[in-house]
Parts: C-alpha cells; structure tokens; sequence
C-alpha cells in the first residue's frame, strides 16, 4: 500500500510540472524571459493565463464582439497578430467581419468545441456551429509561447454556403504556418 501511495504521488509531482507556475519562474533578474533549456523544455503558464487551447477559444467566444482593442488582443493572440487586428481609430480593419462566426450578423449558435490535436505545446481544435442557418467549422490552431501563455496562431475557415475559404493568417498577410507548434 505505501508502495501505491509513493508511486501516485511522484506521478502527481510530475504532472504538475509545467502547469500552472509563478510567473517570475519564467523571467531572469532583469525581467528578461529565461532562456529555455532545450526543445522538449516547456515554460509554466503565467498565472491567470489559459490553461488549454480549449479555454482559449471558449474566451474568445464568449466575448460581446471580436477584440479590436491591443490589450484584449494580445490576451488571445501573440504580438504580429495586433497591428493587423487594431482597426485605425474609427475605420473598419484589415478584417471586415467577425472571423469567430466568419460573418458579420448573427452568433455561433450550438457551439461546440472539439480538440482534434493537443500536447503541452499547443492545440489543433475545430469550432462547429451554425450561423444564420448555416452550418460552419473553423479550425484553430492554439500555441504555447516562449513565455508560457497559449495564444491563437492561425484560424482557418474551408468555406461554407456562398462565404469563400480563408486563413487568419492570410487575412492579415502573416506568414503562413503549418500546424505543428
């Protein structure tokens, strides 16, 4: 039995490694992040941060409007995306629509999300719902950061009744990126 109890604690011990974390773990003294040890080597996620791709993309979906403003972007988003998501003061952005609907009226009725892919460097997950009658999926692709934080990277929209298909990326002439984290 004490056997049992050693052996569930250790393996307790090692799944937390990695989760959750003080903030300060990921920084030098000069406030500079830390350099990471090597590839297989995953920063902490910053207190009060997302703890999956899930919870990042249920967030975004459960705000009133897409973000346009740069302190509410770069809680989603990782920085090259925020010049392109701020639309300039009163004009319309790079993005005319509202990419988590891929429409601009409506809401994304029978929301579901699913994670097709995930591990500790990120996630590949698909939202489906309908929009005014029509039934959309839109792939995200969710990535951890050098500091920890898991941020959208991409999304994707193949098309769906008369809406053409588009990238995120593409959208905001980022670079294109595959899936892998």
């Amino acid at each position: 039995m004490r056997s049992i109890l050693i052996a569930t604690a250790a393996v307790l011990t090692l799944s937390a490694c990695g989760q959750g974390g003080d903030q300060e773990d990921a920084v030098t003294s000069s406030g500079a992040p830390a350099p990471l040890a090597g590839p297989e080597t995953i920063p902490p996620t910053p207190a009060g941060d997302f703890q999956t791709g899930e919870a990042v993309i249920a967030a975004l979906y459960a705000l009133p409007s897409i973000p346009t403003d740069p302190v509410a972007i770069r809680r989603f988003f990782p920085e090259e995306f925020v010049a392109g998501l701020t639309p300039p003061e009163g004009e319309v952005g790079m993005i005319d629509f509202d990419y988590r609907i891929s429409g601009q009226d409506g809401a994304a009725d029978g929301l579901s999300i699913e994670e097709m892919a995930g591990g500790p460097t990120g996630s590949l997950l698909v939202s489906h719902f309908t929009n005014l009658g029509v039934a959309k999926d839109i792939t995200w692709v969710v990535c951890r950061q050098p500091t920890g934080a898991l941020r959208i990277v991409d999304a994707r929209f193949p098309g769906a009744g008369d809406q053409d298909p588009w990238t995120l990326r593409d959208l905001l002439d980022l670079p294109k990126r595959g899936d892998a984290c």
